[in-house]
């Protein structure tokens, strides 16, 4: 049986962190971290996947801290940050002087350190480039909500992409959300009750409405987006300043 814990954000707002049975026994802390620094502790390998899913506007990810152990080289994780950044392969590969597949297989190796097996970098949560963005210095981004017990942690980060669903179609909207959460094309299709044509149709106008050329693009522009508009809701909620307050209160005056 699971339950709903609620930790307070930054934001002002209260992030639904799914419980699950892990989180019913023990002492629970809750706080936060630095997106920034929990992409360095997936590097440095204190912190692996376990599972992470999407619900309620949120991305919610389980890690299990362990002693590190033996780490693919770091430029494995150079690639798959550049790959989070939306940057082609191929740009990396005349950097390191590799071919594309091996850069690829670097890819997978430092996912596969992180705990996520399957898949490339579509397979991987959107928290995951969210971190590697944060962590490169490409933008701001609020305080992720966490919650430990017993040597495991939930992150939860509210999503990056409602910002381009709320710019697109309804349809289109729901294809670009599953698209990003990592889903095929054809997966789409079975979902929506659609063609895999109509879905790649749909695809390719997103892209040429947001100026991309695939999915990672399309994430990191949305999570650069969403940056700069939490970034503003932060100001718009912060109190002004005694200096400000002052300056008002005599132009009022006068």
């Amino acid at each position: 049986m699971s339950i709903a814990i609620r930790v307070e954000r930054r934001l002002g707002e209260d992030v639904p962190l799914l419980g699950t049975p892990m989180f019913e026994t023990g002492q629970c802390v809750s706080g936060s971290v630095s997106a920034a620094s929990l992409w360095s502790e997936l590097r440095g390998g204190s912190k692996v996947v376990t599972d992470f899913d999407y619900r309620d506007g949120y991305c919610h990810v389980t890690f299990e801290t362990r002693v590190p152990g033996e780490r693919p080289p770091k430029q494995c994780f150079d690639a798959l940050e550049a790959a989070f950044l939306g940057h082609p392969l191929k740009h990396f590969a005349d950097e390191c002087q590799a071919s594309v597949s091996t850069v690829s297989v670097m890819i997978r190796d430092a996912l596969r350190a992180m705990g996520l097996s399957d898949g490339g970098v579509a397979s991987a949560p959107m928290l995951f480039a969210m971190a590697a963005h944060a962590h490169r210095g490409v933008v701001a981004l609020p305080l992720l909500a966490r919650l430990s017990v017993l040597g495991r942690e939930l992150v939860s980060a509210r999503r990056p992409d409602d910002c381009l669903v709320a710019r697109l179609p309804p349809a289109e909207g729901q294809v670009a959300s599953m698209r990003l959460e990592g889903l095929s094309g054809e997966a789409i299709g079975i979902r929506r009750g659609t063609s895999a044509r109509t879905v790649a149709n749909q695809l390719n106008a997103i892209f040429r409405r947001f100026n991309v050329s695939g999915r990672a693009e399309l994430l990191s522009f949305a999570i650069r987006t969403s940056a700069s508009e939490w970034q503003r809701e932060l100001e718009d909620r912060a109190p002004p300043s005694p200096r400000r307050a002052l300056g008002s209160e005599l132009s009022l005056g006068n």
